[in-house]
């Protein structure tokens, strides 16, 4: 914009714009006040002050030092030489006060607290403490240290020694508990090395021992001398108990009985010298190695057998149920005489490559249906659905859901499927399919290969093609053609694209060439060009065209005066 002078509005008399004489954005300058100022976007449209020679003055002086009346402008390290705040001064590594006796004092707020984070802090003169004193790290007193909440020895193997005065007691005053200590057999002291009295906690054994006589002695319940022979009612793991509500018995260390919910179990042998053996109440004994009679044996209950074999040399009369929990092998043909066989297995599997239902069937017949039924979920409820020999129309059906469990069903029928062919209300054919009259498809039709269409084809719904479509005459689209994704190509001669309306075009149009406008172009929003700009004739900018930019691209316009204020 040569020869173009702007001139901003300025004042030689007031101090600062008063509000309304500024529109929003519009600066103006005080040669009063010395500062600038720019209208904001208030109702009333205020001028906020923005700069000026004001404040430039306040920041004419060298960087890092304190110049009175002036701002404080640190050097290139952050750092000013001095600072003096109310009776306070900071200067070099001295915080010092500037009243005559002054104190300095140092008052964090609420619970706040005065922190001296250093290797060491050096007291010089006396060092008196009004209130309670807290110290954050170790405290060493002799050979004694304390810190945080541990009191520790700093002298090699030195002791901690409690000794109240005269009959004073040490007196351990909370409802919490004591933790002595504790480790595995292996880990602990002599019993001469620490004497008599001693107590601590055994994690191989679980439980407390202190030192007898010279010797290490379990704390309470049964147990010997060397802590081998004992009675335990609790079992660890991992470090927690178990809680299983056993109580074992050990000699020499081995477990040899046990008591719980159950009963009496004994890992090795039962010997009753006198008398009988008799198992009352429950009336089960459980054996886990062997039990052998020799005798008659009445067993008024259940026998339960968890584990080895039975063999049965003789006849076996159970008058009562079998509980059987291990295999069961049937040398020779077994026959059930009962009304319902149940087998609760998830896999049931025969050698006999025919199986026979109907058996007894007599020459009049019956009636009735044979095959299988079978239970099944559809996610909300079980039904009972058959597959087998219908008797009333001597064909192979199949019923997958029948309102009541019969031998005797009847229709309405399952669809079925038998290699390529299905049957339902829908018919599917994956080979040639030759149809002489006319086709009624109410559903979808899907074709992998060619299709020949001698005839018309008309489609009263969408017609959805995935690959490539090639019309050799016209298309007539009288509902008009919608492209929603992909390019519409016109492939014609001329390759022109024709529109009798208007061309709304709502994502980005990108024109590899020319665009000759012939006529006026009135454009209501922005008009964003990337490249090259060429105007043949001039441009007006402006309702009375206050700027113009001729045709070979030079803009002028005349003084631009903001005005006083």
């Amino acid at each position: 914009m040569s020869g173009t002078i702007i001139k901003t509005k300025y004042s030689t008399t007031a101090a600062a714009p008063v509000d309304g004489s500024l529109q929003i954005g519009e600066m103006a300058y005080s040669f009063t006040s010395e500062k600038l100022f720019i209208g904001d976007d208030s109702g009333t449209v205020h001028g906020d002050i923005i700069g000026g020679k004001y404040f430039t003055d306040l920041l004419d002086h060298p960087l890092g030092t304190l110049t009175p009346d002036s701002a404080i402008l640190v050097d290139s390290n952050l750092k000013i030489d001095v600072l003096n705040v109310d009776n306070i001064t900071l200067n070099t590594n001295t915080i010092s006060t500037t009243d005559a006796n002054g104190h300095l004092i140092l008052n964090p707020n609420g619970s706040g607290e005065v922190q001296v984070q250093a290797s060491a802090l050096a007291v010089v003169g006396d060092f008196t403490v009004s209130g309670s004193t807290t110290v954050v790290g170790g405290s060493t007193l002799g050979n004694l240290n304390i810190a945080t909440n541990t009191i520790s020895a700093v002298n090699v193997n030195g002791d901690i020694i409690l000794t109240p005065n005269g009959s004073g007691n040490v007196v351990l005053s909370s409802t919490q508990t004591l933790i002595i200590p504790k480790g595995l057999v292996g880990t602990r002291p002599t019993p001469v090395s620490v004497g008599n009295g001693a107590i601590r906690y055994n994690e191989t054994t679980n439980r407390f021992e202190g030192v007898v006589s010279s010797n290490w002695t379990g704390l309470g319940g049964v147990i010997d001398v060397d802590q081998d022979t004992y009675i335990s009612a609790e079992t660890m793991n991992a470090g927690s108990p178990t809680d299983d509500d056993v109580l074992r018995f050990f000699t020499a260390g081995v477990e040899e009985a046990r008591i719980d919910s159950s009963g009496l179990y004994v890992t090795d042998q039962v010997t009753a010298p006198i008398g009988n053996f008799t198992v009352a109440n429950i009336g089960t004994a459980n054996v886990t190695t062997q039990l052998q009679v020799d005798a008659d044996a009445n067993f008024s209950a259940g026998i339960d057998v968890t584990a080895g074999n039975v063999d049965i040399t003789d006849d076996l009369n159970v008058t009562g149920d079998a509980n059987i929990d291990g295999n069961t092998i049937i040398g020779g043909d077994l026959t059930v005489n009962g009304t319902t066989t149940s087998v609760n297995s998830n896999v049931t599997t025969l050698d006999d490559p025919v199986v026979k239902v109907g058996d007894g069937s007599l020459a009049a017949g019956d009636g009735l249906d044979r095959g299988v039924n079978f239970d099944w979920g559809d996610g909300s409820v079980v039904k009972t659905g058959f597959f087998g020999f219908d008797i009333q129309t001597q064909r192979f059906t199949f019923k997958p859901d029948s309102s009541a469990i019969t031998e005797d069903y009847s229709a309405p029928w399952g669809d079925a499927q038998f290699h390529n062919l299905f049957l339902s209300g829908d018919e599917i054919v994956d080979g040639t399919f030759n149809v002489k009259g006319a086709v009624d498809l109410d559903s979808t039709l899907n074709v992998d290969g060619d299709t020949t269409l001698v005839g018309s084809l008309s489609v009263g719904t969408t017609l959805d093609v995935t690959g490539v479509t090639t019309l050799v005459s016209q298309l007539n689209a009288n509902g008009g053609i919608n492209c929603d994704s992909g390019q519409f190509i016109v492939a014609d001669t001329t390759g022109n694209v024709s529109t009798a309306g208007t061309l709304e075009v709502t994502g980005t149009t990108i024109l590899s060439s020319t665009l000759n406008v012939v006529g006026d172009t009135d454009l209501d929003s922005t008009l964003n060009v990337d490249g090259d700009v060429t105007l043949k004739s001039a441009t007006a900018l402006g309702s009375s065209g206050q700027m113009t930019i001729n045709a070979l691209g030079v803009m002028t316009a005349g003084v631009i005066d903001c005005g006083t204020f």
